[in-house]
């Protein structure tokens, strides 16, 4: 499916901030709101529309990070969702 596709449909998905919670806890791992590193950005916050085309540009490998590639393989268009969601509305 091509990029701007993938991005409408999980846009057009409700997302569900319960299971993006349950499921950030791997994300938060690495980024954390105060990062040693700042290398590894803070995702809290971030527009939903922006999240889901960062994420969608990882699992295209239009993005170069081989860890967030790994991750974005593993997750579904409905999981994203639901990341994208809880992200967008936290502090």
């Amino acid at each position: 499916m091509p990029l701007g596709e993938a991005i409408g449909q999980v846009l057009a998905m409700p997302g569900d901030a319960d299971y993006g919670a349950y499921l950030a806890t791997e994300c938060v791992m690495c980024h954390q709101r105060q990062a040693a590193n700042h290398a590894i950005p803070v995702i809290d916050g971030l527009p939903r529309e922006y999240f889901v085309e960062a994420m969608l540009e990882y699992k295209y490998r239009l993005r170069d990070n081989s860890v967030m590639q790994a991750i974005m393989v593993s997750l579904g268009m409905e999981e994203l969702a639901a990341l994208a969601i809880y992200f967008s509305t936290k502090d």
